[in-house]
């Protein structure tokens, strides 16, 4: 049985979970499950104000999947590392994009069921800083976005996302994460500042735009090619993904575009979320 070494947060949980054939349709049903090891935030070195799941919350999270056995926590050997590599390199070539896990979902994990079309905004009030944005900027943001999908029902999704709530904005700040996964995986359009949800709407292929700010203040390590080699693996070329401050020109050289959040207005992201409304919006003459 193979296993695969998660870490950090929940972004990182999914999207290792996401490189292999975890879901069990049609040939990855001939896979045996697969065992996860996972490296606490503490061990992994994650940045103080970084979301890092419990170790619990993560083998929760798994326990949905029949595909995916708990495996305790702890770095994997070299040699267990180096076999997972192996069988992502076989696979990428014919399959270069991230497999639904499929989770099993528990009858407390359900949540209204929304009648019309949704758009969920994971605006990152708290959390890394370099992530954060102004409340007025989003404020403007969901003011015209109210305006230019006046059919939809428009979802903040953020623990601290209380001072958005009114005029037709609903905050979702009490959700579980697998009721969080369930939201984003029934929307119509995601909006984000590069998070977890952009693996989860992805595997849906919902449309979504991702807002990519310069984390390096954070993590110095993460380089524009560091954060599209290993954040967006599985993401690239997709026509249902625009990404905004983060771009790759055609010899392979990939840049980021703006700084931090701060550096972010709210006229060019209404501008890019405004070429990211997917056809179900279009009815209005927007």
């Amino acid at each position: 049985m193979l296993t695969i070494q998660t870490w950090g947060g929940w972004g990182d949980v999914l999207r290792e979970i996401s490189l292999l054939p975890c879901g069990g349709t049609g040939a990855a049903g001939l896979l045996p499950p697969f065992k996860v090891r996972h490296l606490p935030g503490e061990l992994a070195k994650v940045h103080a104000d970084a979301g890092v799941p419990p170790p619990e919350a993560v083998r929760d999270l798994l326990s949905r999947s029949p595909r995916l056995r708990w495996d305790g926590i702890g770095p994997l050997p070299r040699w267990q590392k180096a076999v997972t590599r192996g069988l992502r390199a076989c696979i990428e070539p014919f399959h270069p994009g991230l497999f639904d896990p499929q989770f099993q979902w528990l009858p407390q994990d359900e949540i209204p069921r929304a009648e019309r079309p949704t758009v969920v905004v994971q605006t990152h009030l708290a959390g890394l800083p370099t992530k954060r944005w102004a409340v007025d900027n989003w404020r403007t943001v969901l003011g015209a976005l109210r305006e230019l999908l006046p059919e939809a029902s428009i979802h903040v999704l953020d623990p601290a996302g209380e001072p958005l709530a009114g005029a037709g904005i609903f905050v979702e700040n009490r959700l579980t994460f697998p009721q969080a996964i369930r939201l984003v995986e029934n929307c119509n359009l995601l909006i984000s500042v590069d998070s977890w949800s952009k693996y989860v709407a992805a595997w849906r292929k919902i449309p979504q735009l991702i807002l990519a700010s310069d984390q390096r203040a954070e993590y110095p390590a993460l380089t524009p090619e560091a954060l599209w080699k290993y954040s967006f693996r599985g993401l690239h070329n997709r026509p249902d993904i625009q990404i905004y401050g983060l771009s790759r020109d055609a010899k392979g050289a990939v840049r980021y575009e703006k700084g931090t959040m701060e550096t972010f207005t709210p006229e060019e992201v209404l501008r890019t979320i405004r070429q990211a409304v997917p056809p179900i919006f279009r009815t209005h003459g927007n």
